[in-house]
């Protein structure tokens, strides 16, 4: 992929709204810390930090399959394509 390419300039923009996510849940979370301290209730939100670190992490397992599926397809290149689309044709032809 060439430099300044579009799909590099797309990723470039995905990373930023990622940091920025990251940074308010990361502020959020902060935010439960002092609250509980306040509270003198080391349980108080509990759940919500867990659905938040648990969605990033299955966000990043989404990401890194996407990634290799990406690194597949660009492996295999132009034939896998053309098969992709001969076995949608054979499937739109059985369903007649």
């Amino acid at each position: 992929m060439e430099k300044g390419s579009p799909s590099i300039f797309v990723v470039g923009l995905g990373i930023g709204i990622i940091q920025q996510r990251l940074a308010e849940e990361k502020a959020y979370l902060e935010h439960l810390d002092l609250e509980r301290v306040h509270r003198g209730d080391p349980s108080f939100n509990k759940t919500i930090e867990e659905r938040i670190i648990w969605g990033e992490l299955l966000e990043l397992e989404l990401q890194e399959v996407d990634e290799q599926i990406e690194r597949i397809c660009e492996k295999s290149g132009p034939v896998s394509t053309r098969q992709t689309e001969m076995r949608k044709n054979k499937l739109s032809s059985q369903s007649k």
